[in-house]
């Protein structure tokens, strides 16, 4: 799966928080199964909304989305082109 390291790290950051995929999505307001393929690998976690980016980052204590990013390996100015 393309994306599998990117949702690793998202999902190691959600269980060093003390959540789950499903309490981190309900916290969140976001959709348990496209979670859970968002840390499986099976979806990009760079192609979420930037209001679902913040809101992540929010919940898992980051002061902004570059941090947030930057702590699962997502490079969007690098990765888009």
């Amino acid at each position: 799966m393309e994306y599998q390291k990117e949702g690793q790290k998202l999902l190691e950051l959600i269980n060093s928080r003390g959540m789950s995929i499903y309490s981190f999505a309900k916290k969140c307001r976001y959709s348990n199964a496209r979670m859970y393929k968002l840390c499986s690998g099976e979806y990009d976690v760079g192609s979420v909304k930037v209001y679902n980016a913040v809101i992540f980052a929010r919940v898992l204590g980051f002061e902004t989305v570059d941090a947030f990013l930057e702590a699962i390996g997502i490079d969007l100015l690098k990765d888009l082109i």
